[in-house]
């Protein structure tokens, strides 16, 4: 098999689109982020930036703090765009900074565990079959 085309890296910072989904009922609410694969060399340099700064940090009690803070520093350098999203309206601007400041909220926690969870699975990131036109 020519494995040319299983460029792990190369698909991870491609990224793929994340159809975001209602933490209620599973169920899109229309709303897509632009998400970079876990990894791609960006996210490997976020989760170890993160845990350097949180070494040696909190007792047990705060380890689900500390693992829904990490879900939100991965998060927010995952993603790199979104469409029809915001908080108050549904065509905010994406901003690092905004992103940051939603999947840091606890209100919306729900976000970056989606993020999290799409960004680690490789085959999403899969290319697709070229076809023959």
């Amino acid at each position: 098999m020519d494995i040319a085309s299983l460029k792990l890296v190369s698909a991870s910072e491609r990224g793929a689109e994340l159809d975001l989904l209602s933490p209620f009922n599973g169920e899109s609410i229309g709303s897509t982020f632009d998400v970079m694969g876990f990894d791609a060399p960006e996210m490997i340099a976020a989760a170890r930036e993160f845990d350097r700064e949180q070494a040696g940090k909190g007792d047990k009690q705060e380890q689900d703090e500390l693992m829904r803070l990490r879900r939100a520093h991965l998060a927010t350098a995952a993603v790199k765009g979104w469409s029809n999203f915001g908080v108050g309206t549904d065509d905010e601007p994406y901003s690092k900074a905004r992103a940051r400041e939603i999947f840091f909220d606890p209100e919306y926690q729900w976000i970056p565990e989606q993020v999290c969870r799409f960004g680690a699975a490789r085959r999403n990131f899969t290319p697709k079959p070229k076809t023959d036109a």
